[in-house]
């Protein structure tokens, strides 16, 4: 479910690193919404900063919009995705989700392959998904002792805070796994879990506004959903083992690809399908 824009891109990251975006530290919220201003700035033509949606605190979820028609809607054009950050920890997921966006307008002129995928595309970031979670990974004395924090920050009727947002999506919410499935973070009923799912499918507003947004666009052609953690490429299906997702093949071809593509840059060799998860982003797109 990716186009040629994301292999591209990969082995673009091989080249010296000219962005003019600081990327030698991470980025607080007020950060990361200055380097997409900063993009927009510096590209006027061909990118601007949106909001689909706010969070359960009213935090706006932002997106950059990259195309070059990027002030009206083309729904002919085909729409690429990329996510990042709906678990709040992963703070390397917003910067690679703001790397990616900012080397797509650099190389809008230079690159005629990137030119060229941007004029027949409407691109779309988000670098953080999960905005209140992530700034509360910025206050003092959070991120200590390897505790933290995941989800979002939804206050639970037994006094807990938060849902995760990655199983809380609508496809398989709540799946129980079958026994072959086992070695998974499926999804958790206990609202003190890391995985809480939530009380129903889409019961937070941060996926209702990924949701809703995906919903806008009629002619979806690729999505991403950037975690970090234990270089994982992690395709559909994630909720099951025992059946192959509809285009199995064009899945595998593409997962190949771009496996095989991050290998030659970094010399890291992505695993396939390590464990298991119900509610997922891809899982609901995918299907």
């Amino acid at each position: 479910m990716r186009t040629t824009v994301i292999a591209t891109l990969l082995g673009m990251l091989a080249s010296p690193l000219t962005a003019q975006i600081d990327f030698t530290h991470f980025k607080n919220m007020t950060d990361v919404t200055a380097a997409m201003t900063n993009i927009q700035t510096r590209f006027p033509a061909i990118a601007r900063v949106q909001t689909i949606g706010t969070s359960i605190d009213g935090n706006p979820i932002q997106a950059i919009k990259i195309s070059d028609n990027v002030a009206t809607s083309e729904p002919s054009e085909g729409a690429v995705v990329l996510i990042a950050t709906q678990h709040a920890r992963e703070w390397l997921a917003a910067e690679t989700a703001l790397f990616v966006a900012e080397k797509i307008c650099e190389q809008y002129g230079p690159n005629a392959e990137v030119h060229a995928d941007v004029d027949r595309l409407e691109i779309y970031i988000i670098p953080v998904a999960n905005p209140d979670g992530y700034i509360f990974t910025w206050l003092d004395g959070i991120n200590q002792n390897g505790t933290e924090w995941r989800k979002n920050r939804r206050h639970n009727a037994g006094g807990s805070f938060g849902v995760d947002l990655n199983r809380n999506w609508g496809f398989q919410w709540a799946a129980v796994p079958a026994p072959a499935d086992m070695n998974g973070s499926y999804g958790d009923a206990n609202e003190t879990s890391w995985t809480f799912y939530g009380t129903g499918p889409f019961s937070e507003p941060e996926t209702q506004a990924m949701r809703d947004f995906l919903a806008t666009l009629p002619n979806l052609k690729a999505f991403e959903d950037i975690h970090t953690f234990s270089e994982l490429y992690l395709a559909p299906w994630r909720y099951t083992s025992l059946e192959l997702p509809p285009g199995s093949q064009t899945l595998e071809a593409l997962a190949n690809r771009q496996v095989a593509a991050t290998a030659a840059v970094h010399g890291h060799t992505y695993t396939r399908n390590l464990y298991r998860s119900s509610g997922g982003a891809i899982d609901y797109v995918w299907n």
